[in-house]
Formats: structure tokens, sequence, C-alpha cells
């Protein structure tokens, strides 16, 4: 079989990377202008190193480290962990389409204002005149009212979004359409993120160059290549 791929030659330049016989053989032939990167269209291509993986029955959960304190998760099946053989170490790459990739202001898990509830001291207006049966105690009225005990703005934006992938970077290139934008985000390590948002959300968060910013990915929109 490796033989009448190897014949094929003469008729399809190349043709050795896309048989599978050949492909996955310990003596395969790669022309020098086949690469990973041409074969597939994903503009996100991370090259990092294991570093955990949890396996359930059905899918389990690959972190890779990619530098610069930056890690990416991947759920996929346990059948592909196996079948690639990973294991804590393993060099591979994380791939993301560009349509997978929000953005998200990198100043939205701050607390802009630390006061949720009004201010108790002031005075509720025309407090000056008695309220009726106002020698009676409200019902509870010693106590908070329900679900008083809200976080804070920063603990509900952290749990307000699930996606396990949440990189900061700064914008380093737009591409205005119409339609879609591309925006190019700095990560780090010589790594850079891109992402295709409506032109509409483009204007709506403000996006320019130099913007802060952060790349959101879930952890299912993530593959795997070794």
């Amino acid at each position: 079989m490796i033989d009448n791929c190897r014949a094929g030659q003469n008729y399809y330049d190349g043709l050795e990377y896309f048989c599978p016989w050949v492909r996955y053989h310990p003596n395969a032939y790669y022309p020098p202008n086949v690469t990973a990167e041409m074969a597939l269209s994903a503009r996100n291509q991370f090259k990092g190193r294991v570093v955990k993986i949890n396996k359930g029955d059905v899918v389990g959960q690959v972190l890779i480290d990619i530098g610069c304190g930056n890690s990416i998760s991947s759920v996929i099946t346990t059948a592909s962990i196996r079948d690639l053989r990973l294991s804590v170490g393993s060099q591979v790459r994380a791939i993301v389409k560009s349509t997978n990739v929000m953005i998200m202001d990198s100043s939205s898990n701050m607390t802009p204002n630390s006061n949720i509830m009004p201010n108790p001291s002031n005075k509720m207006p025309n407090s000056n005149n008695i309220m009726p049966n106002s020698n009676k105690l409200m019902p509870n009225s010693n106590k908070l009212m329900p679900n008083s005990n809200v976080k804070s703005d920063k603990e509900k934006s952290k749990m307000a979004l699930s996606a396990r992938n949440q990189l900061k970077g700064k914008v380093t290139k737009i591409t205005q359409g119409d339609v879609v934008s591309q925006v190019l985000i700095d990560i780090g390590c010589r790594n850079s993120v891109s992402s295709v948002i409506t032109t509409t959300s483009l204007k709506d968060l403000g996006i320019k160059l130099g913007s802060e910013v952060k790349a959101v990915i879930k952890s299912t929109d993530v593959m795997i290549m070794k």
C-alpha cells in the first residue's frame, strides 16, 4: 500500500501527506512545501506542553502551557486522548478557529462601585413625616433584606462567564470589514490570538489599536494536534 501511494507522487505532489498509510509510517516522507500549518486553515495554533490531564468516561480535559503564564484548557473525547497518546509533558498544538474567539474588555473583572446598596445613613424622602403605625417595627426589620449578602462585582463577573480560557493581551491589528472584522491580540511569548467578530461588536466595545482586552475561548472549541 505504501509503495502504491509513493507511486502516485508523479501525479500529485505531496500525496504521501494525504495518504494515511504513509502519513503515520515511520519512514513517511513529507515534501518541503507541505506543512501542518498549510494543511489546516485555523488561524490560531499555539505550541505548548501538556501539564495536566483529567480523564472521564467519555471526555477529558487537557491543560496546555503555552508560555508567559498562559495556559489553554481543551475538552476532547477520552478516545482522542488515547489515540493521540497524550501524557503530561507531551508537546502539542492547541488549535482554535478565529470565529470561536470572543473578546471581552480586560477591565470587566474590576469593581466599578463597591457600594451596591444605597447608603443606609441617608434618610428616606419625607422622613420627617410620621408614617402610619410608625411606632411599630416592620416585620423582620432587624434583619437584612433577602440576598443582601451580594457578592462583589469582581466575583459576579467571574461567575457570569464559564469559559475556561481567558487570555489577556493587547490589540495589535484590526482589519475592519462591512459586516465582520478581524482582531489580532498579542498575549506574549510571540503568541497572537486572531478573533473574528462582527463590526458592530467591534464598535460597541470601543476596541482600537493598543486596547487591553481578553480573548475568551470555550474549552470545547479547542482542538489538539500532536
